[in-house]
């Protein structure tokens, strides 16, 4: 699907965007980091980076070991990240094998925040009608 989209679309102002679940990856597989995932494949589709990107991560960077991003946070990036492209496809493999504890965070945050994509002529998982498949 994801190579079918970026043939489909390529020469035109849209962005396509992936990740992939695995219930064995629990640990590293958090709302925050599923977000800035996705983040950063639709940063590298841009040809300039968005300030608000840059300083976000520069800041978290300074942090003691370099503390990553929170979800709220991640999730407003990742609306800079979306705002560039015309069109963006976002792909999710395999949710049903995320963490029960992760799923429920990773909704709340992200659906409410795609459909305000939606409604403003941006189309949400590849479909313009936003479905989850």
């Amino acid at each position: 699907m994801i190579d079918r989209l970026l043939e489909d679309f390529e020469g035109e102002d849209a962005a396509v965007a992936c990740i992939y679940c695995d219930f064995y990856d629990h640990e590293k597989q958090t709302a925050a980091n599923m977000v800035g995932a996705l983040t950063k494949q639709l940063v590298n589709s841009l040809s300039i980076v968005p300030v608000e990107i840059e300083e976000a991560f520069g800041r978290a960077e300074h942090k003691v070991g370099g503390r990553g991003l929170r979800l709220a946070e991640a999730v407003k990036l990742l609306g800079s990240a979306l705002a560039p492209a015309k069109r963006t496809f976002i792909c999710i493999d395999a949710i049903d094998e995320v963490q029960i504890n992760i799923y429920p965070n990773f909704w709340t945050h992200c659906i409410p925040f795609l459909r305000r994509f939606q409604a403003s002529g941006y189309s949400s998982l590849g479909d313009p009608t936003f479905e989850v498949r």
